[in-house]
């Protein structure tokens, strides 16, 4: 990747400037496929991170179907599914306030961690550049440049690219640089418990949109649960009705959010893609992410190898969403609406918002914008250290939603 040095334009402080063919936002197992992927086509990428990326731990289930399995070998190579250390619960256990019942299971489970860590140490024996604790602060569509805070220095970073991958989650900073929103979302809590039975289960409430879930590793195990439009302070009283029936603890609880999985979005701009949960892109009823995370990123290295279609094979490659699909804010239900392709493909450019100077810049900070999401209910964690560093999962959302808002000291590459 090539650097020089050059005076901020307004500013008297020089800025990084640097080049790439490929440029991802994100450092979760979607970035690091595509990026592994590109690599061994003999592509420049680079991958940009918020937080630092060897000691973040997800907040995730860590549930894994066999097509996962086989996705992680075709992405890093045959065998890679085989370096993970899973455990295999073979029965899940259905529990609804009227009973409960066992059927047998085929999926693997293991930490979120140990999974990012394989992907990641698979992606950097590849050669792949790495840049974390950088904060992507504005969007330049038409210079095709974006520019970055390094956390740990405070240095302007300007990175020129081919194209750009917004892979930064479900409150994905490129998404609502270039849509100018976010996606809809859905809260969710989970924590570790103590391992005290082999299989998973699932507990469900009538007329609720949502589960909990008691999921065993090898050694550990998590408990959480979601459901969508329920208060945390709701969900907190069901997990701690969820962990008295299966006699744990109810365990310290982080909050991250998940997609709803209807408002996906695939190109908001031109040489701008979305994948994984950035996208929305999510499994229709269980909210599992990384069968779709991986999925995306091999049919975008295939369509920017080929030339070929992301929307169009997304079509034809992945599900469709249960209840409805956005098109640059236009939403159809499923019944007479249009095809997938058609549904999710963001047609439409956004509305730019300009300063001076030529190209539509898409700054971190538009004036006119009220905070995307609600953030009365959100519970913030009691740590003001843990929050303020990232490795509480709430902590980060937040951070995440409030720096597209006020970020202000950071000018885009061109002001």
């Amino acid at each position: 990747m090539p650097k020089d040095r050059r005076d901020f334009q307004g500013t008297s402080e020089p800025m990084l400037v640097e080049r790439t063919d490929v440029l991802v936002v994100g450092a979760g197992p979607a970035s690091r496929a595509l990026g592994h992927l590109l690599k061994s086509q003999g592509v420049d990428v680079a991958i940009a991170e918020i937080r630092d990326t060897r000691t973040k731990d997800k907040l995730c289930g860590g549930i894994y179907a066999n097509a996962v399995a086989g996705l992680l070998d075709e992405c890093f190579g045959q065998g890679t599914s085989r370096a993970l250390a899973a455990h295999h619960p073979g029965q899940t256990e259905y529990i609804s306030l009227d009973g409960s019942y066992c059927d047998k299971t085929v999926t693997n489970t293991s930490p979120r961690k140990e999974f990012d860590g394989l992907c990641l140490k698979r992606y950097l024996s590849a050669g792949g550049r790495l840049k974390d604790r950088m904060r992507l602060a504005s969007i330049d569509v038409d210079r095709h440049q974006a520019t970055f805070e390094d956390l740990r220095t405070h240095e302007r970073v300007c990175i020129s690219y081919k194209t750009l991958v917004g892979a930064d989650g479900v409150t994905s900073t490129v998404r609502f640089l270039t849509a100018h929103r976010h996606q809809r979302m859905i809260f969710t809590l989970q924590g570790d418990v103590e391992r005290v039975r082999d299989t998973i289960a699932f507990m469900y409430r009538p007329g609720s949109l949502g589960y909990l879930w008691y999921i065993p590793y090898q050694e550990t195990a998590v408990l959480g649960g979601g459901f969508k439009g329920e208060l945390s302070s709701t969900l907190r009283l069901w997990l701690q009705e969820f962990s008295d029936r299966l006699n744990v603890t109810c365990p310290t609880l982080r909050g991250a959010f998940v997609p709803t999985g209807d408002d996906i979005m695939l190109a908001p701009v031109s040489d701008v893609y979305l994948i994984g949960d950035a996208a929305g892109l999510i499994a229709p009823g269980s909210w599992g992410g990384i069968h779709d995370a991986l999925k995306s990123a091999k049919i975008l290295a295939r369509a920017l190898n080929s030339g070929s279609s992301f929307e169009k094979t997304c079509n034809r490659r992945l599900p469709t969403s249960p209840d409805s699909a956005t098109t640059c804010g236009a939403t159809t239900s499923r019944a007479g609406s249009p095809s997938p392709a058609k549904r999710w493909r963001a047609r439409k450019s956004p509305k730019t918002h300009k300063n001076s100077g030529s190209g539509a810049r898409y700054q971190a900070h538009p004036p006119s914008l009220e905070p995307p999401v609600p953030l009365e209910d959100r519970e913030l964690p009691g740590n003001e250290e843990d929050h303020e560093g990232g490795e509480d999962e709430i902590g980060v959302a937040d951070l995440q939603l409030r720096h597209v808002h006020e970020v202000h000291a950071i000018p885009a590459c061109h002001e």
